[in-house]
């Protein structure tokens, strides 16, 4: 395992065209995420608003907030909301065939092109649907009843005390861990060339507790991150505008960075004839 994670961060430190695919999936999926919030709010705003004809002329808007518009409102924007995780799933999913992908290039000593990934990409669109498809069911079956099972206590928490964000980083931490013990063996066939042997039940093993580390490093990092952000923004005085365009992406790059971890780390451990050889530094 110290040999991997060595061999991860070698690779990293090397190759810096590694990080691209990471910087540009999450970045899109942070933009199109404050895309749907908006059309969200708007889709709202638009049911909920009544326009009326006044008798002595004229028109006027009012805004109607009943149970009939809220409900409309609501499953109109279901669509939308779970397209949008399809989407954001995609784009990842996408981020980790093209990372794999330059990881292999370098393993079999041949220069790492973007080109090249994304023709690996093109023909695995498929693939990338599909395991997203998967990731998506996993995550509804496992987050929505333990969110139902676990919304009341959540709600008491956030009224009577302070450790309410605490809680639920308790609570994600064992459901993210859940997530990638089940699917990190589709990821690790997801990204396995085609002349490559089957995943063994050890490689399959260690891609489960790489998979449960990254997600717990995630989440700990995101509650830090989150912690820090309002101290930092008090020294700083940041303007708000300069915060809206900096501080998401930032915040959210940081966050992703044990992903991009686990992605190298799949990368070598179901690739084993390649990691004996020499990795090579970028010329």
């Amino acid at each position: 395992m110290k040999e991997t994670w060595r061999k991860t961060v070698e690779l990293l430190r090397a190759h810096p065209i590694f990080w691209l695919p990471l910087i540009g999936v999450d970045l899109s999926a942070l933009y199109q995420d404050q895309l749907r919030k908006f059309a969200a709010k708007k889709l709202a705003i638009w049911l909920m608003t009544v326009h009326s004809h006044s008798a002595l002329g004229g028109d006027f808007t009012s805004t109607n907030i009943d149970h009939s518009s809220m409900t409309r409102a609501a499953l109109l924007a279901a669509p939308l909301t779970w397209g949008s995780y399809f989407l954001r799933v995609c784009l990842y999913t996408a981020g980790f065939l093209f990372t794999a992908t330059l990881v292999r290039m370098v393993l079999e000593e041949q220069k790492p092109s973007l080109m090249g990934a994304f023709g690996s990409l093109r023909a695995g669109i498929r693939q990338v649907l599909w395991f997203s498809t998967k990731l998506l069911a996993v995550c509804a079956l496992i987050m929505i009843p333990c969110s139902l099972a676990l919304g009341e206590l959540q709600v008491g928490l956030y009224q009577r005390t302070s450790l309410a964000p605490y809680f639920l980083l308790l609570e994600f931490i064992p459901l993210s861990a859940c997530i990638a013990w089940l699917i990190a063996p589709a990821g690790m066939r997801l990204i396995q060339s085609n002349t490559a042997q089957p995943v063994t039940a050890e490689v399959k093993r260690l891609g489960r507790l790489y998979a449960i580390f990254a997600a717990a490093a995630s989440a700990i990092l995101g509650s830090v991150i989150q912690w820090a952000i309002p101290q930092v923004e008090a020294t700083l005085n940041m303007d708000p505008w300069l915060r809206w365009l900096v501080v998401p992406p930032v915040e959210s790059l940081l966050t992703a960075i044990p992903y991009l971890l686990l992605w190298v780390v799949l990368t070598l451990l179901v690739s084993p004839d390649l990691q004996m050889v020499e990795i090579p530094s970028p010329s």
